[in-house]
């Protein structure tokens, strides 16, 4: 994990809002589901890990970043929709089996979105045309 020290105040705050616009993606989707649950047409757990996993890896270049941004963003968004159901007198459990099944399914997502990255990364070196080309050159002349 990278050392708080060692970050700059424009990542820290970079950081800080990728996680709540996760969270904002988050509490707006469960709101919208709760007041209009015909529009969600695909199981919700799905549909939140993909759209979830989406925003962070386009959001960050760095791995770790990803997965603490994803972490960090619907944990607050859980908390937030619970605060807003509980200003309405809307009891619910926060960290139910569905939030930790979102959760791990953007946890192996974007792991595996990490791992393909790396391997396309690796290949390109290995196939790269350019030193294909001068390897080429080197053995005619």
């Amino acid at each position: 994990m990278v050392a708080l020290s060692s970050l700059t105040i424009s990542i820290l705050l970079y950081q800080i809002c990728t996680s709540l616009l996760v969270m904002l993606f988050y509490c707006i989707f469960l709101l919208f589901e709760l007041y209009d649950p015909i529009w969600v047409f695909v199981d919700r757990k799905w549909l939140l890990t993909i759209m979830i996993s989406v925003i962070a890896i386009l959001l960050n270049s760095n791995g770790k970043w990803r997965v603490i941004t994803a972490f960090l963003g619907i944990g607050m968004g859980e908390i937030l929709y619970a605060y807003v159901l509980y200003t309405t007198d809307i009891l619910i459990t926060i960290t139910n089996p569905t939030f930790l099944d979102i959760g791990a399914l953007i946890g192996v997502t974007i792991l595996l979105w990490n791992g393909l990255e790396k391997v396309i990364h690796h290949l390109n070196k290995l196939y790269d045309p350019q030193t294909h080309l001068e390897k080429e050159k080197q053995r005619l002349g």
